[in-house]
């Protein structure tokens, strides 16, 4: 599955997301938070951090090199819904 059909994906179902993007010199940096946006060359990110919405983040989708959703994410994306956080900006 390409990347796009990926972001795709967590835009629709409002999936919680931990996405690894490329920076300079081949490190790495770890955004989380709901994908809320999207075009052909930008993803924006409502992020997140102990359980509380924050601002936006846009960046470049040829950044990133991994979006993960597993038990971890699952936990915290139901802990946001149970604490009524998960009002998600459009």
């Amino acid at each position: 599955m390409e990347i796009k059909d990926i972001i795709k994906k967590f835009y629709e179902n409002k999936k919680f997301a931990r996405i690894t993007r490329k920076i300079s010199n081949g490190n790495e940096f770890i955004s989380r938070g709901y994908i809320v946006e999207y075009s052909e060359k930008f993803i924006v990110l409502q992020e997140t951090e102990d359980f509380q919405l924050l601002g936006f983040c846009i960046f470049p989708i040829q950044t990133l090199s991994k979006i993960r959703y597993n038990n971890n994410d699952r936990y915290y994306d139901k802990i946001m819904d149970l604490e009524n956080e998960k009002k998600i900006s459009d």
